[in-house]
């Protein structure tokens, strides 16, 4: 007997696709990755750093890095970038400064108007708290 199986096509949303990665548990990862980013290969970098602007720029979920353990791996990036010798600094190393910059100075943006900000830093946040956060 023969199986009637029934396609179609249905229309692919990128954005909806990376909206599923937009969740505590794999920004944890992610970011526990970016903590490593002295040791860890260019390709894992690059991945990393792709899939973080993706949940902080495209999707504007940059609240969701609003975390103590976060901002202190963006400290350390932007340090090394700025107290290395030029020669040192890749372009990997300038695209995660770059990335930490963005969200150092939207949690300081944010810091101005919520202070609550703070005590928030201490959770990592879904979604709708990353939302609420900033809006």
């Amino acid at each position: 007997e023969d199986e009637q199986r029934s396609e179609r096509e249905q229309e692919f949303h990128f954005e909806d696709f990376i909206k599923r990665f937009a969740n505590p548990k794999v920004v944890i990862a992610y970011c526990k990755l970016l903590s490593h980013y002295r040791s860890n290969s260019t390709t894992t970098n690059q991945q990393v750093l792709r899939m973080l602007y993706r949940l902080a720029w495209d999707l504007k979920m940059y609240p969701m890095f609003f975390q103590v353990s976060v901002l202190k791996t963006f400290q350390r990036i932007l340090h090394d970038c700025r107290s290395l010798p030029a020669e040192r600094v890749d372009a990997n190393l300038k695209e995660l400064a770059r990335l930490a910059t963005f969200v150092v100075q939207k949690f300081v943006a944010t810091a101005q108007e919520n202070r609550l900000v703070f005590a928030e830093t201490l959770f990592w946040k879904n979604t709708k708290e990353a939302y609420e956060l900033v809006h």
